[in-house]
């Protein structure tokens, strides 16, 4: 993971927006990768990033956005 690359679900989505938007796909498609792995709920690790099995983005506390994103 490059610097600037972590952080929570929601800052995540908008740089795989922007990345995309400067047509840069292979940064975005990484990033893409690293927002939609599966997260074991019981080994989570903060900022790691990835998806619970229900979906929802694995950053405490519950971000909407982060899902919706």
């Amino acid at each position: 993971m490059e610097t600037g690359e972590d952080g929570p679900g929601w800052s995540t989505t908008w740089k795989i927006a922007l990345w995309a938007h400067l047509h840069n796909n292979e940064h975005s498609y990484r990033m893409v990768k690293q927002l939609i792995k599966l997260v074991d709920p019981d080994h989570e690790v903060a900022f790691e990033g990835g998806l619970y099995s229900n979906l929802f983005a694995a950053h405490p506390p519950f971000q909407i956005d982060a899902n919706f994103g």
